[in-house]
């Protein structure tokens, strides 16, 4: 029994061994997706934390700096102004990049102009406007650029997304009615959670049970199109009030765009343009490339070379329909 017990214990400390040796976590004591690396938002749920600097299990690294927002590299912006503000999701935040291949920060060298990456991986819409507004009276950005993916209009269905609560809004005679997210029951043996999750094997493998404050998704309407383009209002409203430029980016999620996929983001960007936001559309980009060039775009997310493409249309885009401040 005690040798059984040995041998056990032996094979498990090889694999924790192995996995923190392939990843680069020799010496970590805690995952990349630890909830220690993430801080909760009163109104948006959950923010990268700041002072985090970690290489993430899966071999990027990840430096969070104030009000959550992501490092950008080594390499300071030429000058302070112009100023953009990214907000989105983890395609905008760079999620499987390193710092510096987020294309906010490929951006940032493109154009010269400081580019603050304020995206939050699982952000649905609704929250990454709220982000927006927030982040713009700490920032005063000389324009924002609000990316989403297609099922970042869906996300605005859920009190509940990636496991973790989110805020939402409701329609009503008013308009929109906020909805702020579900405070979570305390996790079953925390403790113990907490524990487990220093094992990077376990974290990798066991993410879900180990973090997660709930279902991975949970629908409470079926408004999220219309939401959406009341959000575009909203949003349109709170950049006339700023003096500040908005321009709505749709990024594709998978190299070939499904017919749904394509239905939300053109009724997306329909409604952007109605509210007088500018709107720059990546998928016939991406849709005139071949299948081998589509497909090394991808990786789950953006790969390097599908941000550097993001940030490249980003930057010709700027100059030519904004121009310089």
């Amino acid at each position: 029994m005690l040798l059984a017990a040995i041998g056990l214990f032996a094979g498990l400390f090889l694999v924790e061994l192995s996995v923190r040796i392939v990843t680069h976590t020799l010496f970590t004591w805690q995952s990349g997706d630890s909830d220690s690396y993430a801080v909760s938002d009163p109104l948006l749920g959950r923010l990268p934390k700041p002072g985090l600097s970690i290489r993430h299990p899966a071999g990027f690294t990840v430096t969070i700096g104030e009000y959550g927002t992501r490092s950008n590299g080594p390499t300071p912006p030429r000058a302070e102004r112009p100023r953009l503000l990214a907000v989105g999701d983890s395609f905008a935040f760079g999620d499987g990049v390193n710092d510096e291949d987020s294309w906010p920060a490929v951006l940032e060298r493109l154009s010269g102009k400081r580019v603050i990456n304020a995206a939050v991986p699982g952000f649905g819409l609704d929250q990454t406007v709220l982000r927006a507004e927030h982040l713009a009276e700490v920032y005063t950005p000389d324009a924002i650029i609000v990316s989403f993916i297609p099922h970042d209009v869906l996300r605005c269905e859920m009190s509940y997304w990636s496991g973790h609560p989110k805020l939402h809004f409701e329609i009503d005679s008013a308009g929109l009615r906020l909805q702020p997210a579900p405070v979570p029951s305390p996790p079953a043996y925390a403790a113990l959670k907490r524990l487990l999750s220093s094992s990077v094997a376990l974290d990798l493998f066991f993410a879900k049970s180990l973090h997660w404050e709930g279902p991975e998704a949970m629908v409470v309407h079926r408004q999220g199109r219309e939401v959406a383009c009341r959000l575009m209002e909203r949003l349109a409203a709170f950049a006339k009030a700023r003096k500040a430029t908005v321009v709505v980016l749709a990024q594709a999620q998978v190299p070939d765009a499904l017919p749904e996929h394509l239905e939300i983001k053109d009724g997306l960007l329909a409604c952007a343009k109605a509210n007088r936001l500018r709107a720059l559309d990546l998928f016939p980009v991406i849709e005139s490339l071949s299948s081998e060039q589509r497909q090394a775009l991808f990786d789950g997310h953006m790969t390097v070379e599908g941000n550097r493409l993001v940030a490249t249309e980003l930057a010709k885009f700027l100059d030519q329909d904004i121009g310089p401040k």
